[in-house]
């Protein structure tokens, strides 16, 4: 019997330290649960705010599409602006070349030319003139009519000089103002590209986060479920000890009552051979009718 206890008191030594090693498990098995939840919470919190930065790219994207494609256009203008500059330039200069060889050959204004023409027009009509005169008047005329029309040629040059120079002029404040617009335009897409690249950097923080949560959380979801794995083997022994315990204890419990029952019986014996008085529980040792 001796034997029994000692081991029933191993076994509730067992039991005990067993029970421990299960709760502090199903502690454990809390722990990472609060963990997982914590760690899944900052997954999806990341996830939520991950669309929204992913949108803000987008649409900078496309406003950076647009700047692009404006310097495109601007540049390209400023290009033919140029190109026609050069062309009124050239042919400035071959009018104004063509311009003072005319002038050359005029020695009058055109009001004087225009009154001298009268002049020997009246001349010629109110005077009698010797033919040598008349055709020295006639010649003269001639020589001044086309005087007048290379001053007239002279005077459309010029006013085409002017018109050309202001046209040159409207094309140089059309090329200031495009590069005004492309210098504000490029400083813009500066200022777009710097955005986009702090997105990127926080995205990246971000999806660099995510991925160390998706290691975390394969790795507290592996030792959950190793941990579970031990709750369930540890729950099996404990069990598997409890029943043991409970054999023993029902075994050591009927050891007792066969002491007690001998003792009562050896008692009732000794009252018998002393020809003492039996009670009923003396017979029933004696018979072994003994109940619990």
């Amino acid at each position: 019997m001796e034997n029994a206890e000692s081991m029933l008191e191993a076994l509730s030594e067992q039991i005990f330290s067993l029970k421990q090693e299960i709760n502090n498990l199903k502690a454990r098995k809390a722990e990472l649960i609060e963990d997982l939840r914590k760690l899944r919470s900052e997954k999806n919190s990341i996830y939520s705010n991950y669309k929204p930065v992913i949108e803000q790219i987008r649409l900078l994207r496309e406003e950076k599409s647009k700047l692009i494609e404006e310097l495109r256009r601007l540049k390209e203008e400023n290009r033919e602006i140029r190109e026609k500059l050069a062309d009124y330039r050239k042919k400035n200069e071959e009018i104004k070349k063509l311009n003072e060889e005319l002038r050359k050959t005029i020695k009058m204004p055109i009001p004087a030319i225009k009154k001298r023409i009268k002049e020997l027009e009246w001349k010629q009509q109110t005077n009698i003139l010797r033919p040598e005169e008349e055709n020295r008047i006639l010649q003269e005329i001639a020589n001044l009519e086309k005087m007048l029309e290379k001053a007239r040629k002279i005077r459309e040059i010029e006013e085409k000089l002017m018109e050309s120079n202001a046209e040159i002029a409207s094309m140089r404040l059309k090329l200031k103002t495009n590069k005004e617009k492309i210098k504000e335009l490029a400083k813009k897409l500066d200022e777009i590209n710097s955005k986009i690249n702090q997105l990127k950097e926080s995205l990246g923080k971000n999806l660099g986060r995510l991925d160390e949560i998706r290691k975390q959380i394969q790795e507290l979801s592996s030792m959950l479920e190793s941990i579970k794995e031990d709750i369930n083997k540890k729950t099996e022994e404990l069990k598997s000890l409890q029943e043991k315990a409970t054999s023993l204890r029902n075994e050591l419990n009927k050891l007792k009552e066969q002491e007690i029952l001998k003792k009562k019986k050896e008692e009732a014996q000794k009252k018998l051979e002393q020809k003492g008085r039996l009670t009923l529980e003396d017979l029933a040792a004696l018979y072994g009718e003994l109940s619990d």
